[in-house]
């Protein structure tokens, strides 16, 4: 993650050390949209198990999340657990527009998030630090999204240790 001193000082918690989704074959990162960032309260990350409550910072802000498809996949590749690929998981659109605001982003990636969390917190993880056993969903936030490849998004999550 690239991320300057100012934002990591920013980021709540230590950013899970996901591999990052490699490019399919014969796709380059041409092309790729930027990076959807998620601030509130002076932090760069929201938390997952409250979002609704929470002050997103330009909530209202349009962003593409493709440029020709309605519905976009999510890619999670958390240490020690096997790649978790949600198909069709994110509207890209609103039926009537190419673009979804910030908070509906926010929104719908916290959902798919718990839905990862749920299927795997009882699967044994390889990365004992990392093991979602030991993890509590409350200590996650979503720092960013990031578009890995043609109609593929991958969450940057932190997690808060207290």
């Amino acid at each position: 993650m690239n991320y300057s001193t100012t934002q990591q000082q920013m980021i709540p918690g230590i950013i899970v050390p996901q591999q990052v989704y490699p490019l399919p074959a014969g796709q380059t990162a041409d092309g790729l949209l930027p990076p959807v960032q998620f601030f509130c309260n002076d932090y760069l990350g929201i938390h997952l198990d409250t979002l609704p409550l929470q002050q997103l910072v330009n909530a209202n802000d349009q962003r593409y999340l493709s440029m020709t498809n309605n519905r976009v996949s999510l890619r999670v590749l958390w240490p020690g657990y096997d790649t978790w690929h949600f198909g069709n998981a994110l509207d890209a659109t609103d039926g009537q527009k190419r673009t979804r605001s910030i908070a509906e982003i926010a929104q719908q990636v916290a959902e798919r998030v718990r839905e990862f969390y749920n299927e795997q917190v009882t699967a044994d993880g390889g990365v004992a630090d990392w093991s979602l056993k030991k993890i509590q969903f409350k200590s996650l936030y979503l720092v960013e999204l990031r578009n890995v490849s043609r109609g593929s998004w991958q969450p940057v999550i932190c997690c808060r240790v207290e």
